[in-house]
């Protein structure tokens, strides 16, 4: 039903009276922010410029069958977070969410 108004508002009126509605009824920002993040380097590459994002594996813990694996993320040059993980892949998600994290507690 939401969408439906929606729409018709946009029919009606045009995009900028609908993104005008949503955001006056809406709290998005902080909805999206409610949500799991399944895509946290993704989240990362759209606030920044993707060349200017690099991920690094520093270091490597453990056993063949049990390895844990420590990544950087690094922006602009200079190291912002780190994670850790079983596979190198979820070591730099997490590195990614946890910057994220931090640029959340950061006051503007």
């Amino acid at each position: 039903m939401i969408e439906a108004l929606i729409g018709a508002i946009y029919l009606d009126q045009g995009i900028s009276k609908s993104k005008e509605f949503v955001n006056k009824f809406f709290d998005l920002e902080n909805a999206l922010g409610e949500m799991p993040d399944s895509n946290p380097k993704g989240r990362v590459q759209e606030k920044y410029d993707v060349d200017n994002v690099n991920y690094s594996l520093i270091e490597e813990n453990g056993p063949d069958h049990d390895k844990e694996y420590i990544v950087g993320l690094e922006s602009y040059g200079s190291l912002v977070s780190t994670g850790k993980g079983t596979q190198v892949k979820k070591a730099a998600a997490e590195a990614a969410r946890n910057h994220l994290k931090s640029l959340k507690k950061t006051p503007s």
